[in-house]
């Protein structure tokens, strides 16, 4: 029976002619059936509380506002991006919002996946659709399955696939449409293959723009998955965007209440959310006809951490509509508080100062949908965030082949009630996939910032560590007292020092914050930088202003000394208080904008461009040496893929 069309007569006729709520949606003769009534509900045992292992969304569901309406994500708007959204499915379109998709391979406004193979030929680009239907499909139409906030706005971007993938498109991506989105669902990260991977600076930009203007200043939700390569020594803190802390990263567990044999362990996850990995899939929307995962429009065997971030994103939605007044870090708050403590025999669970469950393997645990919206409708915001820099620059040898290594503190004289720490870290160490990194709070709390892992030589880029790690394990601590690090090289044949690290410390006032007190902040530059490339170059201002700038062009640099191969004719140009006029009158006429930002203190501005030149690199670099202190930086355009974190890891997009 389809239970959607309103009227007089009929299911909802009755309702109202006795006065009576059949379907407990909480208000009589509304036109919105339950979702549990859909007809593959029934095997959607990630959304049911009687399901010892699911998210208990349907309790989510059960409660009410204040206005006696039932919580499903109604007014709140979900962005997929992904490698496509058919939105044409019945249980998508009731819910489509096509003003904020795109499509980037085809440059339009329809992300509507092509019917065909994708390029490993395995199976066709439905990996979006699937999670759109996890997030948001409508779940009040009598068909097919429901999402996890079934009433909640959907849009797609089609970024993850050919000319498109490029990383000016994700940091557009990241802020198309920014003033109608609450949510950005992202199911997909870098392939580390055991390496550390920095996010671009405009896409840094682009998710600190979100955050600060989003949602009418309450700040957008960059929702990730954590990633899939557990099983080839990754870890989610490797990865720069799962790293942000801007960015919720969300884990997956299986059925059977542990982790997902793929999911990436991290000290950066905020919380895990069922997925496959044990001996059931996730049932879910599926590109209509041949080409998707099967052929009857729908899929059982969906997962990866692909799933688990957007069931999180639509249980979001659903804290979202219990309390639109929610910030971004209200969000966290509320998840870090009601996750349940999972797979409690395993030995990495601790309870950190402030009495806070924290596993790198789940974050602060499952995912529990009903206590978090339950939170949501009584939650009072809490006060503005404030936050402590501090740094060191010890240049120490890191004993090769040590268990012990080397240890370093840093006191910090301010008091902040801690919600996440970034710790920004250098060495020249020849192979750091050696290295084990811990750091330990004054409160004794100890977080694995890196694991000692094996990179295979094919898949080793061959960088040095210039990377900014975050950690959630201290929430809810004090930050005053002595931090320690400790830095082991445990395997032999590789060595290198510690040159810096620092504290990047975030969070609300504690009992003895000192307003008047100052820190001192990450490594200051005086002058600009040409990289012994020759073609790369940042200005001191920017270096000291963009954050993610340092890491990156660091990156970018080695890279292109160890292979001047993948120099392309691609670049980035960013300007300092100056438009595309100031690239165009030394030449470059077809540079083309696509963000800008403002630095810290708001005073200056960066303007960022994309050009493609097939000029010899070295005389490129001459012609923009022309611009003067008008050029803030510049370096070449170096692909590396976005990938799907789908079910199976072999199976990645490229």
């Amino acid at each position: 029976t389809n239970f959607h069309t309103a009227g007089t007569t009929g299911f909802f006729g009755v309702e109202t002619a006795l006065q009576m709520d059949f379907n407990n949606d909480g208000v009589i003769g509304n036109v919105l059936s339950s979702p549990t009534l859909e007809p593959r509900y029934v095997d959607q045992w990630h959304l049911q509380g009687t399901s010892q292992e699911g998210a208990k969304v349907n309790g989510a569901w059960a409660q009410t506002k204040p206005s006696g309406q039932r919580i499903y994500g109604t007014g709140v708007h979900i962005n997929v991006i992904d490698d496509g959204f058919q939105h044409t499915h019945p249980d998508l379109s009731p819910n489509y919002i096509a003003a904020s998709s795109w499509d980037y391979q085809d440059n339009n406004s329809d992300p509507t996946p092509p019917l065909v193979l994708n390029n490993s030929g395995d199976y066709s680009y439905a990996h979006g659709t699937a999670a759109g239907g996890v997030a948001g499909g409508y779940g009040h139409n009598g068909v097919g399955i429901t999402g996890a906030a079934p009433n909640a706005n959907l849009s797609g971007q089609r970024l993850l696939v050919g000319n498109g993938n490029t990383n000016s498109n994700t940091a557009i991506a990241l802020n198309k449409t920014l003033s109608t989105v609450d949510i950005y669902s992202n199911s997909w990260g870098m392939a580390l293959k055991g390496n550390v991977l920095p996010a671009t600076p405009s896409e840094i930009a682009a998710l600190e723009n979100g955050v600060q203007n989003g949602r009418g200043g309450k700040g957008t939700i960059y929702s990730f998955a954590a990633g899939n390569g557990r099983l080839d020594n990754a870890n989610s803190n490797n990865a720069g965007h799962q790293s942000s802390r801007y960015v919720f990263s969300v884990a997956a567990i299986a059925d059977d209440g542990g982790y997902s044999w793929y999911s990436e362990p991290g000290a950066n996850l905020l919380v895990a959310a069922p997925s496959n990995g044990g001996t059931k899939g996730i049932t879910t929307t599926d590109n209509m006809g041949a080409y998707g995962y099967d052929s009857t429009d729908y899929t059982n065997t969906f997962g990866g951490t692909s799933s688990a971030c957007p069931l999180f994103s639509g249980t979001v939605a659903l804290m979202l509509d219990a309390n639109p007044n929610l910030s971004w870090r209200d969000v966290q708050h509320i998840i870090a508080k009601t996750a349940d403590k999972i797979d409690p025999t395993n030995p990495g669970w601790l309870t950190n100062g402030a009495g806070f469950d924290f596993n790198h393997d789940y974050g602060f645990g499952r995912l529990d949908a009903e206590e978090a919206v339950s939170e949501a409708l009584t939650w009072n915001n809490v006060s503005s965030e404030v936050e402590a820099n501090y740094s060191s620059s010890p240049n120490t040898s890191i004993p090769d082949n040590s268990a012990t290594g080397i240890t370093e503190t840093i006191l910090v004289t301010q008091d902040i009630k801690i919600e996440t720490i970034e710790i920004p870290i250098q060495s020249n160490h020849s192979y750091y996939p050696n290295l084990e990194i811990k750091l330990t709070s004054p409160g004794g709390t100890t977080a694995m910032i890196a694991e000692q892992r094996t990179v295979a030589q094919s898949e080793w880029l061959g960088n040095t560590l210039n990377f900014t790690f975050s950690a959630k394990p201290f929430w809810g601590e004090n930050s005053q007292g002595t931090w320690t690090l400790e830095v082991a090289d445990k395997a032999a044949g590789n060595s290198g020092d510690l040159s810096s690290w620092g504290l990047n410390i975030f969070g609300t006032q504690g009992q003895n914050y000192d307003p008047s007190l100052t820190t001192n902040s990450a490594q200051q530059y005086s002058d600009h930088i040409i990289g012994d490339s020759g073609v790369t170059f940042a200005s001191a201002d920017a270096l000291n202003s963009v954050k993610g700038l340092s890491s990156y062009l660091h990156f970018i640099e080695e890279t292109i000394v160890a292979d001047p191969n993948k120099i392309t004719d691609n670049w980035i140009i960013a300007t300092k208080n100056a438009g595309g006029r100031a690239i165009r009158n030394v030449g470059l006429s077809n540079a083309k904008k696509f963000m800008s930002f403002s630095d810290n203190n708001d005073v200056d501005r960066y303007r960022v461009f994309t050009l493609e030149s097939n000029l010899d690199p070295n005389t490129f670099m001459d012609t923009l040496d022309s611009m003067g202190d008008n050029l803030a930086y510049s370096y070449p355009d170096i692909p590396l893929d976005r990938v799907s974190y789908g079910s199976i890891p072999t199976l990645e997009l490229t």
